[in-house]
């Protein structure tokens, strides 16, 4: 079972929407579930202290989108009885995937990743990637932009590992981006 969650960021303006307030029921949701895999967005340094210890069942990896690293970003958590991380990288959606902050021209002034965690299922033994990203919230053009880069990292990898893309794409089913994605073949909506 794998699913993605936009947790919201600790922002007061966001009032009975924060956090602060869902955090609990983000965690209770999810002891009563009991996900394999987990992509949260919007995560922030205290909301990841908060999620590692209210869910301690689970390895948390990912990053922080900023050039200093702080700030918010994205972090996949992986339940430890079930799966094992393999691995992990982060790029950042832009021209320059490598170098940390970066972002293209026409996107809001806030750097957008991709994580990818590579997992093994212990029962089955199959190793499959689960990439884990956030797109601009405000520009098509700019969502576009980052999931073409996500899908030339996604791309790079040359194994036949099966994948799973999830996230907050900040799109509607009409708008360009979803359309953009749904015109690859290789992808199926399984929401």
């Amino acid at each position: 079972k794998i699913v993605t969650i936009n947790q919201r960021c600790v922002y007061n303006r966001d009032g009975i929407q924060s956090f602060v307030h869902r955090g609990i029921i983000l965690c209770d949701k999810i002891e009563s579930e009991r996900p394999d895999v987990i992509g949260f967005q919007e995560v922030t340094p205290k909301s990841i202290t908060v999620l590692e210890r209210l869910l301690p069942d689970y390895t948390f990896v990912g990053q922080f989108r900023s050039e200093n690293f702080d700030v918010e970003g994205l972090f996949i958590a992986v339940r430890k009885d079930t799966c094992d991380v393999l691995g992990f990288e982060t790029v950042w959606l832009s021209p320059t995937p490598y170098v940390p902050g970066s972002r293209f021209e026409n996107q809001r002034n806030c750097p957008r990743i991709c994580v990818e965690a590579k997992i093994r299922h212990r029962e089955s033994g199959k190793i499959f990637r689960v990439y884990d990203l956030h797109l601009d919230h405000v520009s098509d053009e700019a969502r576009i932009l980052g999931i073409k880069s996500a899908f030339e990292f996604i791309d790079s990898f040359k194994d036949d590992a099966p994948i799973v893309i999830l996230g907050d794409f900040n799109a509607k089913p009409e708008k360009k981006t979803i359309e953009f994605c749904n015109g690859r073949s290789d992808i199926r909506d399984v929401t």
